[in-house]
């Protein structure tokens, strides 16, 4: 009984003197953000926009491992910049917006690979299919203001988007991410 007290005591003892990581949130300003993807057309790139998102970013450059996030996307808000398009990527065949309102993309952790870039290593989940996507970004930061510029791709058939014959529309979707954002006054970590 002894003994049991003994390591109870020790395993609390432990846990109350290991530090917290301080957490490095930031808000995104949604009139300087933006995300969007770049598809084909009978072989013409289109540009589509998202009109909202949300995004809860935990990241601190000086402990990118211990970061993460996570971008809902309501895919209700799509801007392809033709309203035919539009109607038709809501549609069951693409999105399916009534079954599947929105994508979130999940980062775990991200992961340097030169000074002020990186690789956020998520999963991105769309139309109920969950897969893995990094995406590198560059990030430049000044004092509370970050600014974070990112590409990835994706092939729209591994998430069941749109018809299997790829003649009409092409198979790979580039994703930009332009976001600039504020460190969240809650935030604990230093700059």
């Amino acid at each position: 009984m002894t003994r049991k007290l003994l390591v109870v005591s020790l395993l609390m003892y432990g846990l109350t003197v290991i530090p917290a990581r301080a957490s490095c949130l930031w808000r995104v300003d949604q009139s300087q953000s933006v995300i969007e993807f770049v598809a084909s057309m009978q072989g013409a790139e289109f540009t589509g926009r998202f009109g909202s998102f949300d995004a809860h970013i935990d990241f601190d450059p000086a402990q990118p491992d211990q970061g993460q996030a996570r971008v809902t996307v309501p895919l209700s808000t799509v801007d392809t910049q033709f309203e035919e398009r539009d109607a038709e990527v809501k549609k069951a065949d693409w999105f399916d917006v009534e079954r599947f309102p929105q994508a979130v993309y999940a980062v775990s952790e991200f992961i340097p690979f030169a000074p002020g870039e990186f690789t956020a290593k998520g999963s991105l989940t769309l139309r109920g299919q969950t897969l893995p996507v990094p995406l590198r970004f560059k990030l430049k930061t000044t004092g509370a203001r970050t600014e974070m510029t990112g590409e990835t791709a994706i092939n729209r058939l591994d998430f069941g988007l749109g018809w299997p014959a790829t003649e009409v529309v092409g198979n790979p979707v580039k994703i930009r991410v332009s976001l600039v954002a504020l460190r969240d006054p809650q935030s604990t970590c230093t700059p």
